[in-house]
């Protein structure tokens, strides 16, 4: 059986590392209004601004 060496070719990132691009993401996703509004699309599906708005009081 031949095995197929992987594909080196997509850059490797280090999450650890502070100059790594995820960084950026991850700094977005913890933010407390980013959280709110992913955990009430998920619940709720598709909304528009102004429903959001008022799912997310405060």
């Amino acid at each position: 059986m031949n095995v197929a060496s992987a594909d080196t070719s997509t850059p490797r990132f280090d999450v650890f590392a502070a100059s790594c691009p995820s960084r950026r993401l991850l700094d977005t996703i913890g933010d407390k209004w980013a959280s709110l509004v992913i955990v009430a699309l998920g619940l709720e599906g598709r909304m528009r601004y102004t429903e959001l708005s008022a799912r997310i009081a405060g």
